[in-house]
């Protein structure tokens, strides 16, 4: 797997291993006694590997590295260029910069590469800082546990399994968990399931064999959730009481056999059972994390609504086998835009977790917008635009700059005003039944 800093895409790549790979496989044959070793490949194609493979710092992304540079406050420079031109194998400069340049697009550096108070907290989560973003304002919009379970999620193994033979079953017992063509939407969903099914410990093998989940999977999930949830309390961005403080430890470093689950603060999950307004509000948060990963639906008469293409680069995608989306016509969504985690290049650029975008989403929380009142028009990073009454501009407006701020003074740690806190309860209001805007 190596990462493309252009076109911000994983690339599956088939590469021979390296020589000390293959030295390090030999010396396993013989570990425990005496033994032998194959390797399928001739004497002259060992002459012409790679003496070393190919160092993660060149083929993984740099983000979270520029990250951790910052909050390190590594003096070995002006620049996170400067930092990491000084390692032994240094990347490109030009990957440099599009790695700083992306988390300037999440908003977790300035322009001239100071950390900002939300880039601080990333830093802490030991997470993608899409996902780690998500997760804060997820929190604040108090749908924090169906954030953190998709989270978890995509910094580990998949809940869903596929046995051979059985593909077709197993597709029908996933999409007994779909919901909202959301595939992040879908791994809730089984989650869930898997808890309230945890109850009753003699069933949940059968729950999970009739539903083609993997128990273990599920369960190291939940162990990530309590790490995602352990460091939003350590870093003081959740407050929780000395009570809670003391049942999460004893949840979270329990040694019995039997999972113990987490239950999320209700200050900061009102709504565990994702009806329409938080269903809404949780979609709204991943938008503003996964920014600017979006595909752009075409409605042109030549796709038959069939088409769609990444936002930064106008690169055509496809849905992934494994999608909930897969065979569907992404015109037949009902939204303009679809949102992504994660985009491979095999054979096709596959997008394997994909969900509809609410219009209003992109407006308040999303890249830099501009209001423009003479045409009635709202630009989102040039890329996106809508068109809408003029009275709706203005008030849109209003309402993001104040989401925003408030936002900003939330990640600060700091106390919002009453009239601030009105605000923010509008737009949450706003948010939580408003898919769609005038075009």
């Amino acid at each position: 797997m190596r990462y493309d800093e252009k076109r911000q895409i994983s690339r599956l790549i088939q590469s021979f291993v390296a020589k000390s790979n293959a030295t390090q496989r030999r010396g396993r044959a013989g570990r425990v006694r005496s033994g032998l070793c194959f390797h399928l490949f001739s004497s002259v194609r060992h002459s012409k590997m790679a003496e070393h493979p190919l160092p993660e710092m060149l083929r993984l992304s740099l983000s979270d590295l520029a990250l951790r540079i910052k909050i390190m406050k590594v003096n070995l420079g002006t620049s996170i260029q400067d930092v990491l031109s000084r390692a032994l194998d240094p990347p490109s400069t030009i990957n440099i910069q599009r790695a700083v340049a992306a988390l300037v697009e999440v908003k977790a550096l300035t322009e001239t590469e100071e950390i900002t108070p939300m880039g601080r907290l990333l830093s802490k989560l030991p997470t993608d800082v899409h996902l780690g973003k998500f997760l804060l304002v997820a929190a604040l919009f108090k749908c924090l546990d169906p954030a953190l379970t998709v989270a978890a999620t995509l910094n580990s193994k998949s809940p869903f399994i596929t046995p051979f033979g059985l593909e077709q079953e197993a597709e029908r017992a996933k999409a007994k968990f779909a919901s909202g063509s959301s595939d992040f939407l879908t791994i809730h969903n089984a989650f869930a399931s898997f808890r309230r099914a945890s109850a009753n410990p003699g069933f949940i093998r059968k729950f999970c064999r009739d539903n083609y989940l993997s128990q273990q999977n599920l369960q190291q999930i939940e162990e990530l959730r309590q790490q995602f949830l352990g460091y939003l309390i350590d870093s003081s961005f959740i407050k929780v009481d000395t009570t809670f403080s003391e049942e999460f430890r004893r949840a979270r470093y329990s040694r019995q056999r039997n999972t113990r689950f987490v239950t999320v603060p209700p200050e900061y999950d009102a709504n565990t059972d994702m009806e329409d307004k938080s269903m809404c509000l949780f979609n709204a948060a991943l938008a503003s994390g996964l920014y600017p990963k979006l595909l752009n639906v075409y409605s042109s008469e030549s796709s038959n609504g069939q088409s769609m293409k990444m936002l930064s680069n106008n690169q055509a995608a496809f849905f992934h086998p494994s999608s909930v989306n897969f065979g569907r016509r992404p015109g037949d969504l009902g939204a303009g835009y679809l949102m992504y985690f994660t985009i491979v290049q095999s054979k096709r650029l596959y997008a394997w977790e994909t969900a509809p975008v609410d219009d209003l989403a992109l407006v308040l929380l999303c890249g830099d917008a501009e209001f423009k009142l003479i045409s009635n028009t709202i630009d989102i990073d040039r890329k996106i635009k809508y068109r809408v009454a003029p009275k709706t501009n203005v008030a849109l407006k209003h309402l993001r700059e104040h989401l925003l701020e408030n936002l900003s003074l939330r990640f600060k740690g700091k106390e919002l005003s009453e009239t601030q806190k009105v605000w923010e309860t509008l737009a949450i209001k706003v948010l939580g039944r408003v898919k769609s805007i005038e075009t």
